[in-house]
């Protein structure tokens, strides 16, 4: 932890023993700020699924995935996508009630997707969308997860580096300043499913590190090491840290409503 906490603080800065002046760190956005594994079916790129059914990871409480899934809904209907509210397979369970028992117990025995895809015709769907993981986790989990920098002591600036020239930087004895940046990133797996036949249409694997899509970040140092000047403090300030969970969040399902749309174009 005291490492993490060191690797973020923004006190940042090296000049060379025989001159001043000042030497300046900027990070940007990335583009496309997200990194993208996922496999698209070809029955998904011939076909035209407009219509989905989004069910939640397994487990997760129905209140708290309602209050998160506006996010989806909004990045889905901005494309042309219709989104039917996975409320809907509950009436597996209450149609099975107003039978007999023992249709309501075998209801409740089917999994949430299983009933979603029961109902996916008198819903007119034609796609279920299954999340698997949707959670943030810690930036050292990912290779991505982190930016490193490094400071030309020439140019007084910080190039950005791989991780490797950021750890070769950083065994050199009187070397140059080095710096990394990182918080958490948001995880995204899940697929699609066609409601006529139960084919997987996709299987998605979508991660956006939140230092990717961050308010881009500058701070200058004097020749003391001291900061000049800084657009905000990458460690401490909660109201920008909360704008990139936030981007995150947009660029995650941006990505995937793209993924569907897109593939029967």
């Amino acid at each position: 932890m005291r490492l993490l906490q060191s690797l973020m603080l923004l006190t940042v800065a090296f000049v060379a023993a025989c001159g001043g002046g000042s030497s300046i760190l900027t990070m940007t956005p990335t583009a496309p700020g997200y990194v993208d594994g996922s496999s698209i079916s070809p029955a998904l790129q011939s076909g035209d699924f407009y219509r989905i059914i989004i069910v939640p990871p397994s487990g997760t409480a129905g209140v708290a995935f309602q209050e998160n899934l506006a996010a989806i809904e909004r990045s889905f209907i901005a494309r042309g996508l219709t989104v039917i509210s996975s409320a809907i397979t509950s009436r597996v369970i209450l149609e099975g009630r107003t039978r007999d028992r023992s249709s309501a117990d075998a209801a409740i025995q089917l999994s949430e997707v299983e009933r979603a895809l029961l109902l996916a015709r008198d819903s007119n769907a034609d796609a279920v969308l299954q999340i698997g993981m949707w959670d943030w986790v810690e930036s050292e989990t990912f290779e991505y997860g982190r930016r490193y920098f490094v400071e030309d002591k020439d140019a007084k600036i910080f190039r950005e580096v791989d991780q490797f020239e950021f750890e070769r930087a950083q065994m050199l004895e009187d070397g140059p300043l080095i710096r990394s940046f990182g918080r958490e990133v948001l995880a995204f797996t899940g697929r699609l499913i066609d409601v006529e036949n139960g084919e997987v249409l996709a299987s998605f694997k979508i991660e956006v590190p939140t230092v990717n899509v961050a308010n881009a970040l500058s701070v200058s140092y004097d020749g003391d090491g001291k900061v000049v000047s800084a657009t905000y403090d990458w460690a401490e300030d909660e109201r920008r840290a909360q704008a990139a969970y936030d981007a995150a969040m947009t660029a995650l399902f941006d990505r995937l409503a793209n993924l569907i749309s897109e593939a029967g174009n």
